[in-house]
């Protein structure tokens, strides 16, 4: 099984003299009269096949209007830090200061994204800290997409040698979570005409998918087992688009829907729908259940993949609503 694919982030690290008291530092008390500002003016990378729908660009890239959050704290300290950490805008112009760098010493960065959502790492949250991150309900939209995708960023033992005055460090962010995609196909007594501008939901009520997932380390980077009720219908889109079979995504906690509702509410007005199958997720991977539409039944396999990979699991049925 292949995994999903990473972020690289180029982040410019420029160092700057200040004066010794301004190094007060509740984390970093041995630091030198060095401040280190890291400014995200970020040329970003990824390996791979591009996606081809806008909504995805952040497989790819981040935009302007996305804030990553930065911690930098002395080498091997970040189980016992309580930095917090330094909001950056992924643009040219942005930069965070206030973090600091022991000159002749070596540092480890962290980045997470999102920062300051719904839930989750936020700017007052400490490096030796948990959370918990809650995705985005209607991910139909570019934003709320966006906002549910967890990523994770490491950078250790980065050395910082006397008289250095810049240097540029690259942050990869890895995706934390499940990706899913659903596509539809045309069954007998139906054209692809009839699925577009279908609107597709996963859950129904009491029994919506989980929606949150513990942050169990913020300084490793990792997440406990999923837990909590969405307390909504998970949307994927609400508008289908039948030409290019690729516009209804979400990023969800990794866990098995198993036996929950896939429901494609047709422009038409009518409703079908589907229990899902059997299928444990693990974090970065992505996972494709395609539903063929018939005119009084859903048929629904699930693949999985890297965000394009190969892998199997299926289950037939499902009706009218």
């Amino acid at each position: 099984m292949k995994r999903l694919k990473d972020i690289s982030t180029i982040a410019t690290v420029m160092l700057a003299s200040v004066m010794a008291a301004s190094c007060a530092d509740d984390h970093s008390p041995d630091m030198q009269p060095c401040q280190l500002a890291v400014s995200a003016g970020m040329e970003l990378s990824v390996s791979g096949e591009a996606e081809t729908r806008s909504t995805l660009a952040q497989d790819e890239t981040f935009d302007g209007s996305q804030s990553i959050a930065v911690y930098a704290v002395a080498t091997g300290t970040g189980s016992s830090s309580t930095a917090k950490p330094k909001s950056v805008t992924a643009s040219s112009s942005a930069t965070a200061t206030g973090l600091f760098w022991p000159e002749g010493k070596n540092i480890d960065v962290f980045g997470w994204y999102p920062v300051n959502g719904t839930g989750g790492v936020t700017t007052a949250t400490a490096l030796n800290g948990t959370a918990t991150f809650t995705i985005q309900s209607d991910q139909s939209s570019v934003a709320n997409y966006r906002k549910s995708d967890l990523m994770f960023a490491k950078l250790t033992d980065q050395a910082h040698t006397a008289g250095e005055t810049s240097k540029t460090l690259a942050l990869k962010f890895s995706h934390l979570l499940s990706r899913i995609q659903v596509k539809l196909t045309a069954g007998a007594g139906m054209t692809a005409a009839d699925l577009s501008g279908a609107t597709i939901t996963i859950g129904t009520s009491g029994a919506y998918i989980t929606g949150s997932v513990p942050i169990s380390s913020i300084y490793g980077g990792t997440v406990g087992t999923a837990s909590g009720s969405l307390n909504a219908l998970l949307t994927l889109c609400t508008s289908y688009d039948s030409s290019n079979n690729n516009n209804a995504f979400a990023i969800i906690p990794p866990q098995n829907l198993n036996g929950k509702r896939l429901t494609v509410k047709l422009s038409s007005g009518a409703e079908m729908y589907v229990t899902l199958p059997s299928l444990n997720m693990t974090g970065g991977n992505a996972y494709t259940y395609t539903a063929t539409i018939a005119a009084a039944a859903v048929t629904v396999t699930a693949t999985i993949s890297d965000w394009s990979g190969s892998g199997s699991a299926t289950m037939s049925g499902g009706g009218i609503l």
